[in-house]
This record gives C-alpha cells, structure tokens and sequence, in this order.
C-alpha cells in the first residue's frame, strides 16, 4: 500500500497544493526524510560540522549540520559558491530531521525570488510550498548524483540563518 501511495505521490509532486490534509503533508516530510537520507546516509550520527558533496560538472551543495541530538537534527542545505554574497547560496534552508518518527521538514529557507520565510509565520499553504520546493530540490539533487561523505568540509561557510528579526 505505501508503495502504491508513493507512486500516486510522486506523479503528483508538481500539483498546487492549498486545502490539503495534515495527512498528506506528513506523507510529503516522510519523502523528504527518504531524499536527505540518500543525500546524507550517515545523517543520524552526524557531528556538528559542514559537509560538501561535489559534483565536477555541477554546483557544490553544502550541509552544515547546526544541532544534532537523539531524535533530532537541525541542518542548513545550501549551493555553495566560493566568493558570492548570500544571495548566491540560494536555495538555502534550514531543515529539522526527525530521526525517531522518519520524517524531515523545511523550517524556513531562503529560495531565488522569494522571502526568507520562518515557521512560526507560515500558514499551512507556505509549509506546503516550502516542503514541496525542499521534495523537488532534494530529488534533483539526487538524480545529478549529489552525496555527501562522512568527510568534514570544515568551517561552514555559509551564514547561519537565526531566528531573530
């Protein structure tokens, strides 16, 4: 059954999504979790630090592991180029994995043409638009062969997204 799900799922990752069920957005964290878990296998035990996964005809993508616990992580995902302003680490989200319950959320991002938006000021419409563009990157991030090593990246060289004002 969750693999016929899956497959409806995935024909419809591209749908406008505005009234949908509680139920359906869990469905979409859960594909998130599987995507990060392919990017980052190692994710679970992870350490506080930056990782790069390098593509030689492609952008770098950068994970900066900022809090790591049990049951949970807090990492940004960014594109990385050496030398550029913030705005060229866009897409740049901040993404809350929930190891024990298998499911990861967008929390707030930073994505080419729209606002830094945070979870606290988001209706479900944003959770949605925000958690489906986090589906469609971490996909096709995978499918251009994106995997990050347990290998330290080092200092993060992305600014840390705060919750402040």
């Amino acid at each position: 059954m969750a693999n016929r799900n899956r497959k409806v799922f995935s024909q419809n990752w591209g749908a406008l999504v505005h009234d949908s069920a509680l139920s359906d957005l869990m469905a979409l964290y859960e594909e998130n979790y599987r995507l990060m878990r392919r990017l980052c296998p190692f994710l679970p035990s992870a350490e506080l630090h930056c990782y790069q996964s390098h593509l030689p005809k492609g952008m770098d993508l950068l994970l900066n592991v900022i809090d790591c616990s049990k049951y949970t992580s807090t990492v940004q995902l960014s594109y990385y180029k050496p030398g550029h302003t913030r705005s060229s680490f866009a897409p740049d989200l901040r993404i809350r994995i929930y190891h024990d319950a298998r499911v990861a959320e967008a929390m707030s991002g930073l994505i080419h043409g729209l606002r830094y938006e945070k979870r606290a000021e988001r209706e479900l419409a944003a959770s949605w638009k925000l958690n489906r563009f986090l589906y469609k990157w971490l996909g096709f991030c995978v499918r251009q062969g994106h995997q990050f090593s347990d290998h330290v990246y080092g200092v993060s060289p992305l600014p840390i997204q705060t919750n402040k004002k």
